[in-house]
């Protein structure tokens, strides 16, 4: 299904949604341990999601990136990923999914 959706906003050049459905794909690769391939789709999808300026979805960018990084192993490249990430989602108004990143953080 995500990989329908892909192909079809990128036929369409619906970069917003598209940014949106690379990143969800990466976080699966993330959970299956597919490290690198992840590591392509969830930069990809944080490139676009910058484009249309989307805060909300930026915080979740920096989220799936900073799990990857726990994945690997990077506890420093995850401890910035997740602390941008509640940074940017209070500065988007989603001061629970915030509060839960920082709970995150504190765990590594």
């Amino acid at each position: 299904m995500a990989a329908e959706a892909i192909v079809l906003n990128r036929a369409h050049g619906i970069f917003h949604h598209l940014g949106k459905h690379l990143m969800n794909l990466g976080n699966m690769y993330r959970e299956a341990g597919k490290f690198d391939d992840a590591q392509v789709l969830l930069d990809e999808g944080a490139a676009l999601i910058d484009r249309a300026g989307d805060q909300y979805w930026q915080a979740v960018a920096a989220r799936y990136r900073g799990w990857l990084a726990r994945d690997r192993g990077d506890w420093a490249q995850a401890g910035r990923w997740l602390a941008l990430a509640a940074r940017t989602y209070d500065l988007a108004g989603a001061t629970a999914d915030g509060d839960a990143t920082r709970e995150e953080l504190a765990r590594l």
